[in-house]
């Protein structure tokens, strides 16, 4: 996959590639907006990842995931977070239907893997799941349109369109 120069807006990838076939990426270096780092695409005004082909790993020192960096993807059998990972975007799992391992680096301060989920550690929100993985007890999923939260003693509701997780 090549992204020229002249491309100023990359939203929903996999809905215009054909993402199987997709072996690795290249990003012009005189791209304003987009640069390639270890087989991905980073959007430069905020360092989140964008894209990335099915099964690649999410290279150590990405901080930020963006939605669109796995929508579509359901050929991803597998996904790795590294430490480096404070910030995921609403909505970046959903459409991940095939994920058969889900792993957070135990160095993680945000995030954890229990049960084969991907878990905020503060809130105790999974933000996806394997496809046969059962949420552990007391975590809740957050891809439902609307959920309310136990966190403390109070109950917070939190819209889907509105729920991101990590710090910014």
């Amino acid at each position: 996959l090549y992204i020229p120069s002249t491309l100023y807006s990359l939203t929903a990838p996999r809905e215009h590639i054909d993402i199987e076939h997709v072996k690795s990426v290249n990003v012009s270096a005189d791209n304003p907006y987009y640069e390639g780092y270890k087989n991905t695409i980073i959007r430069k005004k905020d360092g989140a990842l964008v894209f990335i082909p099915n099964n690649s790993d999410i290279p150590d020192g990405i901080r930020k995931i963006a939605c669109e960096a796995f929508s579509g993807g359901s050929l991803i059998s597998a996904i790795h977070i590294p430490a480096s990972v404070k910030y995921i975007e609403k909505h970046t799992f959903d459409a991940c239907d095939a994920i058969e391992s889900i792993v957070v680096d135990k160095d993680n301060p945000i995030f954890e893997s229990r049960g084969n989920c991907l878990i905020v550690k503060k809130s105790g929100v999974a933000i996806a799941k394997a496809k046969d993985a059962q949420l552990p007890e007391g975590v809740v999923l957050s891809s439902c349109r609307h959920i309310s939260l136990k966190i403390n003693d109070g109950y917070h509701d939190c819209f889907g369109d509105q729920f991101n997780c990590g710090e910014p």
